[in-house]
């Protein structure tokens, strides 16, 4: 899911001079161009976000911005959705604006084998402070079409109409962007344009990205863009660091127009009831280590008693052989010694007594070993079995986390590497790692 997001991202990273983050989902950034990825956001998730901006979208303009973004994921007749509610404050020169924000965006509302489709729509209420003094509403709607490895989004920003020009006012957008995911790469392109009261411009982007991931420390994100207007043109760089239950973005922009200004921002995303995947992890390996240990317990004692067994069935037998000789010789005596017939006879049936006394402790034994061999190996394989069903419902749990495909795919094979020649049936996971591939 990351890095089917991180193009939308690159959408608004090629069209606005400024972007704050990317990795986890698509919402990082102050300008929320296209409120059908809102929808992807399916934690309860945060953002706080200050960018210092000398030009936007093809104009030069000096302002600052702080944003505050909250996103709420929800259930409504069995779809999907998510709702945003933010404020921003734009300070000018002589002009404070205050941008109020409520949206709410789809989750794969019209979902396909190998496609999908989103929308969204967003309402914000703009207040004027200082040489101009106004409130107005505005809307933005946007769509999301993913085919393959191919995504492509419309947006629409302001439709009903922008408010004041371009030294301070918000303009009136419409945007397309297309973009492509190899492997932990993307490119894309993307065509932006916004008109104000007094002019327009069109800006044109190139933008692309790679994910580098670590063992134990999380991934960063590096991105960069070129764009190009009418008006200006710039070069934009930006780096995210992902810990899954939080992330932090720094990210600038470069004008290639004399004078040539620099904008900045940073950002913090918090992304509430997620869980650490990668300490997650190691918990699971310490338990694993731990099953292991007492299975490997478990299997020295049994061993233990099983020799023990096999001694005292040595020495039974044992036994058994020297009475075996003694009724030999008693057989002898009573060819010999007729006269002491009787005696012999009850010493006789005393011996077979005896021997029969452990002839049956031998049985019993025979069967006692049988017994413990039996449920050893049915200890065993119940004991492989839950080593199992621990692994799939960690599957699970990851699974309902959003963790991406790759992750969850890895972690399919290698419970499939540990398990395929134990004996137990483990259907579940080739089925599902069979149904990730074709997806």
């Amino acid at each position: 899911m990351e890095l089917m997001l991180f193009v939308l991202n690159i959408f608004v990273f090629s069209q606005d001079s400024y972007f704050s983050s990317y990795s986890g989902n698509i919402n990082y950034y102050p300008n929320l161009s296209n409120p059908a990825t809102f929808g992807q956001i399916r934690n309860l998730t945060t953002s706080l976000f200050y960018s210092d901006l000398n030009y936007d979208s093809g104009f030069i303009k000096k302002f600052t911005s702080q944003k505050f973004n909250f996103f709420y994921p929800l259930i409504w007749q069995g779809r999907n959705l998510s709702s945003l509610f933010s404020y921003e404050k734009r300070e000018l020169n002589n002009l404070d604006l205050e941008i109020k924000s409520a949206g709410i965006g789809s989750y794969h509302i019209r979902d396909m084998e190998d496609s999908y489709i989103d929308v969204g729509l967003n309402f914000k209420n703009l207040v004027a402070k200082g040489i101009k003094n106004l409130s107005k509403n505005m809307y933005d709607l946007g769509i999301l079409i993913r085919k393959n490895e191919y995504l492509a989004g419309f947006s629409f920003e302001n439709f009903n109409g922008g408010w004041g020009n371009s030294d301070y006012g918000i303009s009136k957008n419409m945007s397309f962007g297309i973009s492509r995911f190899i492997a932990d790469y993307s490119i894309g392109i993307s065509i932006y344009h916004n008109s104000f009261k007094d002019k327009d411009s069109y800006l044109f982007s190139f933008s692309a990205s790679h994910l580098i991931r670590t063992y134990r420390y999380g991934y960063f994100r590096l991105a960069s863009s070129i764009s190009n207007s009418s008006k200006i043109n710039f070069l934009s760089f930006g780096v995210f660091y992902n810990r899954d239950i939080w992330e932090f973005s720094f990210s600038f922009s470069y004008l290639l127009n004399k004078p040539n200004y620099l904008n900045t921002s940073v950002g913090l995303t918090l992304y509430w009831g997620r869980k650490d995947i990668e300490s997650e992890y190691e918990k699971i390996i310490k338990r694993e280590i731990k099953y292991r240990k007492d299975l490997l317990e478990e299997l020295y004692r049994a061993s233990q008693r099983e020799e023990k067994l096999k001694k005292n069935i040595s020495e039974i037998s044992a036994q058994t052989d020297e009475l075996k000789y003694k009724i030999e010789m008693i057989e002898k005596e009573l060819q010999k010694e007729r006269f002491d017939k009787e005696n012999v006879i009850k010493e006789k049936e005393n011996v077979l007594k005896m021997l029969n006394v452990i002839m049956e402790k031998q049985r019993k034994e025979k069967e006692e070993l049988e017994s413990i061999e039996r449920k050893r190996k049915e200890e065993k394989i119940k004991l492989i079995q839950k080593e199992f069903d621990r692994e799939m419902e960690t599957y699970r749990k990851f699974k309902l986390q959003n963790t991406s495909k790759i992750a969850l795919i890895n972690y399919l094979k290698k419970i499939i590497s540990l398990y395929q020649d134990s004996g137990i049936d483990i259907s579940e996971a080739i089925t599902e790692l069979l149904r990730l591939t074709k997806e």
